[in-house]
């Protein structure tokens, strides 16, 4: 058994269980309170399929987005253990500094991505309130929003994990005072 892999697995493991726990809680909250506007849990103890739907559609996409932020975290732990050559708490810390911070991008962007994808579709349906449906149950309308978001979702989740992977710094070495990056070698 390789001990690094199983640090490396074991990372990836507690920071996806950690941080798509968090996911779920602030895009239920953002979502409740910027789209719904408060009344998400009275609809949901009425039994309101279309609103458990949409609900749902939206945090699974903002979760799927936001997984891209993961790899990257993992790739700067590679990294850092690989040119420091150990594992130790100062190659953790800049790890997850690094995830921190393409975790906050990539919530961002996908929030973004989530909540522009239902104003245009609310904008090209003028006819049609779309919130005021969904709340009083139309199933239908639901299902057509939660299918554009989840497309939505899936066509941008990679482009988003290229951008967010572009942030690693495969140069990244450790010593005593902290990072240190090196200059690219020239042949």
């Amino acid at each position: 058994m390789d001990s690094r892999i199983l640090f490396f697995a074991s990372y990836e493991i507690l920071i996806s269980v950690v941080f798509g726990f968090l996911t779920v809680f602030l895009t239920y909250r953002c979502l409740d309170k910027f789209i719904l506007k408060g009344k998400a849990e009275d609809s949901l103890h009425a039994n309101n399929v279309s609103l458990a739907l949409f609900q749902g559609t939206v945090i699974f996409t903002i979760l799927l987005i936001v997984h891209s932020s993961v790899l990257p975290s993992v790739s700067t732990l590679k990294t850092v253990v690989a040119n420091s050559g150990s594992i130790n708490l100062k190659a953790y810390g800049i790890s997850f500094l690094y995830f921190l911070m393409f975790y906050g991008m990539s919530l961002v962007l996908s929030m973004l991505v989530v909540f522009v994808c239902v104003s245009v579709f609310v904008l090209a349906t003028r006819d049609l309130k779309e919130m005021a449906e969904i709340k009083s149950g139309n199933v239908s309308v639901s299902i057509l929003l939660c299918f554009i978001i989840l497309g939505q979702g899936l066509f941008l989740q990679n482009p988003i994990k290229n951008f967010i992977g572009s942030f690693v710094n495969y140069e990244i070495a450790l010593d005593q005072k902290g990072p240190i990056r090196f200059a690219p070698k020239h042949n």
